[in-house]
């Protein structure tokens, strides 16, 4: 153990308090009657006074340092306060001796030695007693409140670690579902016989997938791109159903920079697809809106119900919206869904602004 190891602001502000107690010493001297300014010379006071700061200064430190990788607990508290009691006794003893050398060579032997530790010997050691045990309290509070610091900052980076883990997990199962339903649809047109809407939606999955190499490891991208690539994904859906399909865009007040959780769009218009009229082989409209307020964006996708779906429908894009929304956001993200009046209805919440982390850079 070196003094290095002790941050040093604590240890400038261990021996500023100590010093500060000389000023206290001084402010005595005017304001208790009792004492006479004859009696001590002021050469006489500082040197005692700077002598006893040092002192508790060094005792301070070593505490520090001795607690530093001992903390106190439960398991060897009578321990700890054996060994405590143990070193204040041994600690007034060096008190003694250290201000009974003082005080006989600021006296230049007029008081010898044997008289200058007789006058040590007194109240002085019950106090210097005491002192060591506020010292090792406060050296323990300290630590305590150190270590309870780097645990907090660890739990922090733990926290984050699990939600980037969280969201790369998340992603892993995105990306191959978006995959295979667009891949579907490709197969749907080709059992058609459609040869023609099939180039053209391997086209667009072509650009689709360009767009998913695009991402890299980002978790949010610039609403621009978000809005470009689920309108390629809506194009290539036309291909298959044709005008039975219809998604409408509200978003003219969203800034293109503005970030949104990427790929939040394209699942759920995926499962207004799947889970809306065009089970009934109806006609399927799919209303997104997008606005801010408040320094937040609210995002609501809506489209009407088929007469054979379930109340609850939980897939892997809506669950996957939630996580992903609280990896990334955490109690700032939000997302719900309900059926109301015939229409399934999905809605996100999300801050305007993110700082995207240097590890999610492509």
């Amino acid at each position: 153990m070196m003094l290095r190891d002790i941050p040093r602001w604590t240890v400038l502000v261990v021996i500023g308090f100590w010093l500060s107690t000389i000023a206290a010493d001084i402010a005595s001297f005017y304001l208790d009657p009792q004492i006479g300014l004859g009696q001590i010379s002021w050469p006489h006071f500082f040197t005692k006074r700077i002598a006893l700061a040092l002192f508790w200064s060094g005792v301070s430190l070593a505490a520090l340092l001795w607690y530093r990788d001992r903390p106190v607990i439960a398991g060897n508290l009578w321990r700890s306060m054996a060994f405590a009691a143990l070193a204040a006794t041994v600690i007034c003893i060096g008190y003694g001796l250290y201000f009974a050398v003082l005080i006989f060579l600021l006296s230049k032997g007029s008081a010898s030695l044997s008289r200058a530790v007789s006058m040590i010997w007194s109240p002085d050691l019950l106090y210097a007693y005491f002192t060591v045990w506020q010292i090792v309290v406060a050296a323990n509070a300290f630590h305590y409140y150190r270590r309870l610091e780097r645990k907090q900052r660890e739990s922090e980076q733990l926290q984050l670690k699990l939600a980037k883990t969280e969201l790369m997990l998340f992603r892993a199962q995105l990306e191959p579902h978006f995959l295979f339903n667009a891949l579907n649809s490709i197969a749907s047109l080709v059992r058609l016989q459609r040869n023609e809407a099939a180039i053209d939606a391997l086209n667009q999955l072509g650009n689709l997938l360009r767009g998913v190499l695009e991402m890299g490891q980002r978790q949010v991208m610039p609403w621009q791109w978000e809005y470009e690539f689920t309108s390629m994904y809506v194009a290539l859906q036309q291909l298959r159903f044709g005008d039975k399909l219809e998604v409408i865009f509200d978003v003219d007040d969203i800034p293109s920079s503005t970030p949104v959780p990427i790929l939040i769009l394209q699942p759920l218009i995926e499962n207004a697809i799947h889970h809306g009229p065009l089970l009934d082989a109806e006609r399927c409209e799919v209303q997104v809106h997008l606005h801010r307020a408040a320094g937040r964006v609210f995002l609501q996708v809506r489209n009407r119900v088929g007469s054979g779906e379930a109340d609850e429908r939980h897939g892997v894009g809506l669950s996957n919206i939630a996580a992903r929304l609280k990896a990334i956001y955490g109690d700032q993200g939000q997302f719900t869904y309900e059926r109301a009046d015939g229409n399934f209805i999905t809605r996100a919440e999300f801050p305007e602004s993110y700082t995207q982390p240097d590890s999610a850079a492509t």
